[in-house]
């Protein structure tokens, strides 16, 4: 086998929360110039808020969900398309952006 495919091998047999823990890791080493890799905007994609990237869900519903009572465990299950490491991010990027953050939420409440 080549190196390539023995790296492989050894992702795949690890744990969901060990690849989590590694992709933080390697992504650390690839972005010095992100500090929230998970977390994207984009014009014209749920109105240019903060997001989880390869989705839609935007941090301010997140963080009301969280306000709401809702745990991560049940974030997690209804949203599938999320990981742990996602919700890290969002949460450090919600307290380092708490004021846009609340002028999100209080947009779309106003609606």
């Amino acid at each position: 086998m080549n190196k390539t495919a023995d790296l492989l091998d050894q992702y795949l047999s690890l744990s969901q929360d060990r690849r989590e823990l590694l992709a933080k890791h390697l992504r650390g080493l690839l972005s010095t110039s992100n500090q929230f890799p998970s977390i994207i905007k984009t014009d014209g994609v749920c109105g240019g808020s903060a997001r989880i990237v390869r989705t839609r869900i935007p941090l301010w519903l997140l963080q009301q969900l969280r306000r709401d009572g809702t745990s991560e465990e049940t974030i997690l299950i209804t949203y599938p398309t999320l990981t742990k490491f996602d919700l890290a991010q969002a949460w450090e990027y919600i307290e380092s952006n708490s004021q846009e953050i609340e002028q999100e939420i209080a947009a779309n409440e106003a609606y």
